[in-house]
């Protein structure tokens, strides 16, 4: 009986660590989302013959991240 509750007590430790590291997983493939479309974005801007092609690659980019955004240009 000590061996079963000795695996239980093992997989509720790793069943409570996944729950701890999901926050933490979830907000670094934020992270990696903004970061492509950042560089997508200067991708863009790099390949830009004027302003009025940045339009778009740009209001995507601030549609995608307005909170962000915003946060910059204050």
């Amino acid at each position: 009986m000590g061996n079963a509750a000795s695996s239980f007590a093992y997989n509720k430790g790793l069943l409570d660590l996944i729950r701890e590291t999901l926050p933490l997983q979830e907000r670094a493939v934020g992270l990696y989302r903004r970061l492509l479309a950042l560089n997508e974005l200067t991708g863009a801007m790099s390949a830009a013959g004027d302003l009025s092609d940045l339009y778009q690659p740009l209001a995507s980019y601030c549609g995608e991240y307005a909170g962000d955004a915003r946060a910059w240009f204050c």
